[in-house]
């Protein structure tokens, strides 16, 4: 008889079989089994991050009671400054840190396809140089500071670099967006990065995964006329061109996760997905940040919110606006393009992934009650893609172009066979 688990997405004691993927290497610099992982590390996150630039100490300004004071010590080698600005890995960290915003130098070590043990020859003379920050986990001796955490830091040397960059290189880089600072959602921001290596080390239908700094529907969905420029957490690109948007949810805030799924079911409702070529997947990532709470306890409590929430915030009363009132077809399309997952149903325990992890399974509500669970990454499955000419053609851009994204996690280029691109002819929608 077979092991099984726990569905927490479903809940209703629902349970799922327990098959788990037997470890192969995957390509990555650093496997997922030798990366650190952010979800199960109980106690780690109680307490602020501490990040800190290359600093120097000098006197105090006079009044000031305190006589010396840190401040930044960035190195004025130009020379440096050049040589790393060339140096293609130090590219593509400056890009991964753009785009993921805080991340281990583990991740970094598998996100930009470069040697973990030979990283800090890149790392190194970015900190000196102030465009990278460094810092550590607060429960430190949890992982014996074999693994910093880094963000870059938005001052004068990053904006050096990128000016030194060619325009072709910088918007590899960038992707024409400028960078922001990171936020305070360190742990957020490590597992959106941790799920988007493990989907495109695990998952044959996915063929690149791009980050926050993309994922807002006027760029995914600029050829329905989308303007909007707030952003789902990661996308993965399948290799149909199907775009699917993960959103990594975390605290229960109902009304802010509601906000969230309401926007993106206004969005989709009017279209269907081979109009929108576009998916989203709110995935429970809720874990405490204590050491002496249950992990499974609040996952669960997290699980049942989402479920919650999916139900009220795309009814008719909530779907409908002022420009739109919701129909039942609208709900029918939000629903089919909204779906709900959980971390623990992928990754059950530490190091550990579920046979079914590759097919992505994901669950959605028709609106009859019952939830069902579909893999979402096999073009030639349940969720097929046959795009308008329109979506072809943005979807096209996708395919053909991902490898130029430095952001993107590149230890694994598919060929390009592996890609399906679609012909872009009219036809009649009747």
């Amino acid at each position: 008889m077979s092991r099984r688990i726990e569905d927490f997405t479903v809940g209703d004691r629902a349970t799922l079989p327990l098959r788990p993927l037997a470890r192969a290497s995957t390509g990555a610099h650093m496997n997922l089994w030798e990366r650190d992982d952010p979800f199960y590390a109980p106690g780690i996150f109680e307490g602020g991050i501490p990040w800190w630039p290359r600093w120097k100490i000098e006197r105090s300004p006079p009044g000031d009671p305190v006589g010396t004071r840190k401040v930044p010590d960035f190195s004025p080698d130009a020379a440096l400054m050049n040589r790393m600005a060339g140096l293609l890995a130090a590219q593509r960290v400056v890009a991964a840190l753009a785009g993921w915003h805080q991340l281990s130098s583990k991740q970094l070590s598998a996100i930009v396809g470069y040697p973990f043990t030979k990283l800090s020859r890149i790392l190194k003379p970015l900190f000196e140089l102030g465009i990278v920050e460094r810092g550590h986990y607060p429960k430190e001796q949890v992982f014996l500071r074999t693994d910093y955490l880094y963000r870059l830091r938005i001052d004068k040397p990053l904006r050096t670099f990128l000016g030194l960059l060619d325009d072709e290189t910088r918007y590899s880089v960038t992707l024409g967006i400028a960078p922001v600072p990171a936020g305070a959602a360190v742990r957020h921001d490590l597992l959106a990065a941790e799920f988007a290596i493990r989907a495109l080390e695990l998952i044959p239908g996915v063929v690149a995964v791009f980050p926050e700094s993309v994922s807002s529907p006027s760029l995914l969905l600029r050829h329905l006329g989308r303007k909007e420029t707030w952003r789902g957490d990661l996308t993965l690109l399948r290799s149909d061109g199907l775009r699917i948007v993960i959103e990594i949810t975390r605290a229960r805030h109902p009304g802010e996760i509601e906000f969230k799924m309401r926007r993106w079911g206004r969005l989709l409702m009017t279209h269907n997905r081979h109009e929108t070529g576009l998916m989203v997947v709110f995935v429970n990532a809720a874990v405490p940040n204590s050491g002496l709470e249950s992990i499974e306890g609040e996952h669960r409590m997290q699980a049942r919110l989402l479920r919650d929430t999916y139900t009220r915030a795309l009814s008719q009363e909530c779907l409908s606006s002022d420009e739109v009132r919701a129909m039942w077809r609208h709900l029918a399309r939000a629903r089919a393009q909204i779906h709900l997952a959980s971390w623990m149903d992928w990754f059950p325990a530490p190091g550990l992934v579920s046979g079914s992890f590759p097919s992505l399974p994901t669950v959605f509500n028709a609106g009859d009650g019952r939830w069902r669970r579909r893999g979402l990454s096999d073009p030639n499955g349940f969720w097929d893609f046959d795009p308008w000419p329109r979506t072809a053609r943005i979807v096209n851009a996708h395919l053909a172009n991902y490898q130029k994204a430095y952001s993107c996690p590149r230890f694994r280029w598919q060929p390009a066979a592996n890609r399906s691109l679609h012909p872009v002819v009219s036809r009649d929608k009747a």
